[in-house]
């Protein structure tokens, strides 16, 4: 918001997990109920989901050319549950772990596929594969789009989030859109005025972001590099493989201080310090090692690479040690 409407106040600007699409990613946090109710589902059990993630992995771990719990780039990620006959079965109940019903399968597939219209038009990208869906597939929908839609959309208290249906959710979409967009989105791509002033911008965020869906950042940088010429020249986008929603996850996922201390403040290892660095001392920012800590240990670091460049395997070496891999444009 800042780099968009006040490109004067700040020098730089380091955003992790940006919240520009308020209005929209907030609608999405209700879609999950709306299709668990469509299919006549109630919310997967701990077991169920995380026997769907240990297939996910199965299927889509290697992606990348590594084995190793992570997946680099869930748009690569085609898997469906409804065509995974080792574990959807008709007749599973809510209750067995060891499987899926074709309904819950279903369920997941349509969360992961984002909020649709009924014709199927896309609304707004899903949260990926290899996410944690608990935080917004549960009993309810997350709190905060609840409050949006009765204070901010509809000015009624008395909102009830249950009546939306597959069918009157387009409605509902577009209502966040027409009352909370002027207000709170925040996805202005032309930054040029930020970018004239001498303003330098890096933008983060996790691929298995459970509550912010990355998709949406990626979708803004990539109008922002098209209405901002030379954009290379005072921004960078890392998608940071496996972190949840601004930190934690399976992947590497410290990049900064923090509260650990155990990464050095460096402009190499720390994201902030490479921010100062180009704003500072104009040494634009390259790739950043990130860490995986576990009880105080370090046990595996990755390059992040500036986006769309993604991290690869030498072929030589340990995969935990971020000196073996490059980063390299997949397109």
């Amino acid at each position: 918001m800042m780099a968009q409407r006040y490109p004067e106040d700040y020098d730089a600007i380091l955003a992790g997990a940006p919240a520009m699409h308020w209005d929209r990613f907030q609608a999405y946090q209700i879609w999950p109920q709306v299709v668990m109710k469509a299919e006549g589902v109630t919310p997967l059990s701990s077991a169920k989901r995380n026997l769907l993630n240990s297939r996910v992995l199965a299927a889509c771990d290697g992606t990348d050319g590594v084995i190793d719990g992570v997946i680099d780039d869930p748009r690569s990620c085609t898997y469906d549950p409804r065509q995974d006959t080792n574990i959807t079965r008709v007749g599973c109940a809510a209750t067995d772990g060891t499987c899926l019903s074709p309904s819950e399968a279903s369920a997941v597939q349509r969360i992961w596929g984002g909020a649709r219209n009924t014709a199927g038009d896309l609304l707004w990208p899903g949260i990926e594969r290899g996410s944690d869906i608990s935080s917004l597939a549960g009993a309810t929908p997350f709190p905060i789009p609840i409050e949006q839609a009765r204070y901010w959309v509809y000015f009624d208290p008395t909102w009830d989030w249950s009546t939306l249906t597959v069918a009157s959710y387009e409605a509902f979409f577009h209502d966040n859109q027409r009352m909370v967009g002027p207000l709170m989105a925040t996805d202005n791509p032309d930054i040029s005025n930020f970018k004239k002033r001498g303003g330098k911008v890096i933008l983060y965020h996790g691929w298995a972001d459970n509550l912010i869906m990355p998709q949406g950042t990626v979708r803004y940088y990539d109008r922002m590099k098209s209405a901002v010429k030379n954009a290379d020249e005072f921004s960078r986008l890392y998608m940071v493989p496996g972190m949840g929603h601004c930190s934690g996850g399976a992947g590497p996922n410290q990049f900064g201080q923090g509260s650990s201390g155990i990464v050095p403040a460096t402009p190499e290892r720390d994201v902030f310090r490479a921010l100062m660095a180009w704003s500072e001392k104009g040494v634009p920012p390259d790739s950043i090692i990130a860490s995986q800590v576990q009880a105080g240990v370090t046990i595996r670091t990755r390059p992040l690479c500036a986006y769309p460049k993604v991290a690869r395997y030498n072929g030589q070496g340990t995969t935990d040690d971020a000196s073996n891999f490059k980063c390299v444009n997949p397109y």
